[in-house]
């Protein structure tokens, strides 16, 4: 009688430590958060879509992508880029339509602090702050 007890016993813990694991892989497989878009640029999260940036010595590319990360079509989407400078200055660029899924910006001074990205899609303003990754990494040498 004792060792269906065991048995028994054994059987629940087995299940319970299953179902344990399964429930902490699927919670950790939902909270990854993906950090380098289509492009290979940095993303952002903001409400239901992201913004990816693709940043170049001359250029920023911008692409403003759907919640499963596809970029979205350019046509009927305004946008416009804010630099922030460490003096406490800030310059406004227009984002122009690049190909049919991306935005580019010039930048007058690519030493700027952090910026800001803002599309205007159906009248809705979105926008998120990405860091100057070039600086971040001249920082670092």
């Amino acid at each position: 009688m004792n060792e269906i007890k065991q048995i028994k016993l054994k059987t629940i813990a087995a299940i319970y430590i299953l179902f344990f694991v399964t429930t902490m892989e699927l919670l950790l497989k939902n909270n990854i958060q993906v950090t380098n878009g289509p492009h290979g640029g940095k993303l952002k999260k903001t409400e239901t879509f992201y913004i990816e940036k693709v940043q170049s010595h001359e250029n920023i590319y911008v692409y403003l992508l759907n919640n499963k990360c596809i970029p979205i079509n350019n046509k009927e989407i305004k946008g416009e880029i804010r630099f922030y400078f460490r003096d406490q200055t800030t310059s406004d660029a227009p984002l122009i339509p690049f190909e049919s899924e991306g935005f580019e910006a010039k930048m007058s001074d690519e030493n700027y602090h952090a910026c800001r990205i803002t599309f205007v899609i159906s009248g809705k303003s979105i926008s998120a702050i990405f860091d100057n990754d070039n600086l971040i990494v001249q920082k670092n040498k």
